[in-house]
């Protein structure tokens, strides 16, 4: 994003600049415009800020711009460019200012103000500071702080005095016992130390308005280094897994400094695929000594806590007491429990993976909540030739096929109740055996490498589904397979079922949803947010007690609702197929990882600002 300061004094200047960049009215055209002689005297410096601007554009990086909003000259060709290029419009002045009529956007008083919580990858900082006879040094801690980091900052400064009498009397009433006399004198030197950053470049422009001409500095900020503790490996074919490997490489592309620990990382301190990765040191277990000294010895300046909480929620409380942590984890039942609202109180921000985690915080008496969901990989999950897919999987060509893609571990994801419901559906209509086929990607047994999951093959026996359920081979789903393999088996898929009983967010419904397949899933928790109307919800029959985690609550969904559903969605495949392009462009709009990504600045900035404010 981009930050760009001016002033009203010189509001000419800076839309000759936004004009200069506007492809309907290039260079020539602009000199051929009736304007005073200062708008082409300061054109080599518009167009010199232009380089750079555009390539922050190129970087897919959305521009916000902070200017005099009183309504001047040429303001529809002004408003046009902004709203081709997405850019936001903001006030800086002085005093409070009224917008412009038509436009929305912010208002702003720099010396009486902080700027937004939200941080830039560019500001750029007119000669509007000798308009500000204010502190100067207040207003460079300002700009710094706006600048995110591994960002830039641009200062412009006037180097050689103005033109005599040329607003020698600017707003005395917030002269604070100073004169313009200190931005008069500038040197170059002078203008290099005001601002204690590494020097980018420097590039210095004549114009007529001063003798020595105009002196730009660009500056660079020091990347936020931060300490990311996963619950899985970045490298692991887990939904944790894949999270911690793709909001850190969005971070990282964002100037963030990420360095993971987690388990099953390699030992050593390695860099793969661009990740620095450090190996927990026992294991799966979390060491809370290990995470404070690797936190001090890379000088990070916050840690992020990627999985479930409230099993570590005793401990994760007093890590948060030693060192600034950030909580990104689900929250899949109500209320919470004291031990959870204890260690929610005692950490920076909780990044909430879904709005129903979010909303159950906020009714404990939190307020350090924030919502950051997860998010698909476009270029790996997308529509496929569902014959094709078919063909290389060697799944039945003409059956209507459900896909269910869960963890056997514990009974959340209903996957009994799932098997008695599609029993339910071939006992009714016994014709739907030979037309159907449920696939189910999971590890069946219960057994030494699986204690806490159900006997899933047995069942389905038991049940009469012997030829109607695929399972993927045991190993391989050990072994986990890649995103290319299970976007393929969604491209093979008619629709999606996650019958769970809760979820924190739930990423089988947009990795589905992202290859055309809508979903069947419960009407609890995350799981009908992320759906929307694009795809059919379970009822939930009654509420029972989690027991891992005390006396709340998860739902019990319909298993006679659910073999409704089931039916359904066989005799109305038109639907289907309209469900699935919707649920499509659903994921596209709200669900990619860059689109997750985004939300990480703002809870990043907010957990910064509260240690600075020693909150």
């Amino acid at each position: 994003m981009m930050l760009y300061l001016s002033d009203d004094v010189y509001r000419e200047k800076t839309l000759a600049k936004i004009l200069a960049m506007m492809k309907h009215y290039p260079l020539r055209q602009l000199c051929d415009q009736d304007l005073p002689d200062y708008f082409i005297g300061h054109l080599p410096r518009f167009l010199e800020q232009k380089r750079m601007i555009e390539s922050y554009c190129k970087l897919d990086r959305t521009a916000t711009v902070f200017d005099c909003c009183t309504a001047f000259p040429f303001i529809s060709w002004y408003c046009n460019w902004l709203f081709e290029c997405k850019v936001e419009f903001g006030c800086l002045d002085m005093e409070d200012c009224e917008l412009a009529p038509g436009i929305e956007g912010y208002r702003f008083n720099i010396i009486d103000h902080q700027l937004p919580v939200k941080q830039y990858s560019l500001v750029i900082m007119t000669e509007a500071l000798e308009h500000i006879p204010a502190d100067l040094y207040a207003i460079r801690d300002k700009l710094i702080a706006s600048v995110k980091p591994g960002g830039h900052l641009l200062v412009s400064y006037p180097i050689g005095g103005r033109n005599a009498g040329h607003y020698e009397a600017d707003l005395p009433q917030y002269d604070h016992g100073k004169t313009h006399a200190h931005l008069r004198e500038f040197t170059a030197e002078s203008a290099e130390a005001f601002i204690d950053l590494p020097v980018v470049e420097k590039h210095r422009v004549e114009t007529p308005l001063y003798p020595d001409g105009i002196l730009e500095f660009l500056y660079q900020t020091e990347p936020t280094r931060i300490l990311w503790v996963g619950a899985a490996s970045p490298f692991a074919p887990t939904a944790y897994g894949k999270i911690s490997y793709y909001i850190p490489k969005e971070l990282e592309k964002m100037g963030y400094n990420v360095h993971i620990l987690s388990p099953h990382n390699p030992q050593g301190r390695l860099v793969i695929d661009g990740l620095k990765l450090y190996p927990n040191l026992i294991g799966t277990r979390l060491c809370l000594d290990q995470v404070v000294r690797l936190y001090r010895d890379l000088k990070c300046e916050l840690c992020i806590y990627m999985g479930d909480f409230w099993p570590y929620a005793s401990s994760l409380g007093d890590l948060a007491k030693t060192i600034p942590l950030v909580l990104h984890s689900p929250i899949d039942h109500f209320p919470l429990v004291e031990s959870e609202i204890r260690c929610l109180q005692a950490v920076r921000q909780l990044a909430s993976v879904g709005a129903a985690g979010m909303r159950w915080a906020l009714e404990a008496g939190l307020t350090n909540v924030s919502y950051a969901p997860h998010g698909v990989n476009p270029e790996i999950f997308r529509p496929g030739d569902r014959v094709e897919a078919r063909k290389k999987l060697g799944w039945p060509p003409d059956a209507f096929i459900y896909i269910t893609v869960a963890t056997n571990k514990g009974d959340r994801k209903n996957l009994c109740g799932l098997l008695r419901a599609y029993r339910d559906v071939l006992s009714r209509r016994p014709e739907l055996a030979a037309r159907t086929r449920l696939m189910l990607h999971t590890y069946p047994y219960r057994d030494e490498l699986n204690e806490e999951g159900y006997d899933i093959w047995n069942l389905a026996i038991s049940m009469g589904l012997r030829d109607n359920i695929i399972f993927t081979d045991p190993l391989t789903y050990l072994e986990g397979i890649p995103e290319s393999q299970l976007a393929l088996m969604y491209q093979a898929s008619d629709v999606h079922v996650l019958p769970s009983k809760t979820e924190g967010f739930g990423i089988p419904l947009i990795e589905a949803g992202a290859c055309g397949i809508p979903s069947i899933t419960t009407n609890f928790a995350s799981m009908p947010e992320v759906v929307g109307d694009c795809g059919w919800l379970i009822d939930v029959n009654e509420m029972e007690v989690q027991q891992l985690v005390g006396y709340s609550w998860q739902s019990i969904p319909s298993t006679a609702h659910l073999a409704q559903l089931l039916e359904y969605v066989v005799d109305h495949p038109e639907e289907v197929r309209d469900k699935g392009l919707n649920m499509m462009q659903r994921v596209e709009e709200e669900y990619t990882w860059k689109k997750a990504a985004s939300y990480w600045p703002e809870i990043l900035n907010k957990s910064l600002l509260a240690i600075q404010q020693n909150i």
